[in-house]
């Protein structure tokens, strides 16, 4: 099954079902994922949040960051 076609199915489901896949795969996804993530990046987020906390930086809607991206035309 296509990527497509496994997403026009999601959509058929009831709400309860769509949050139960959410949950599964999340849950799958935890089981297999060996990523560690450096120190390095480690203290670049925890500087990054104390940024925004402090109010030195500003966050940004999905739809915002695309369009600062790739401005639409």
């Amino acid at each position: 099954m296509t990527n497509a076609a496994i997403r026009e199915e999601v959509r058929k489901l009831p709400r309860n079902e769509q949050l139960s896949l959410i949950q599964y795969i999340v849950q799958v996804l935890q089981e297999e994922d060996e990523f560690v993530l450096s120190e390095a990046w480690k203290e670049e987020l925890d500087r990054r949040d104390e940024d925004y906390r402090a109010g030195k930086e500003k966050l940004h809607t999905w739809a915002e960051a695309k369009n600062m991206i790739a401005p639409q035309s």
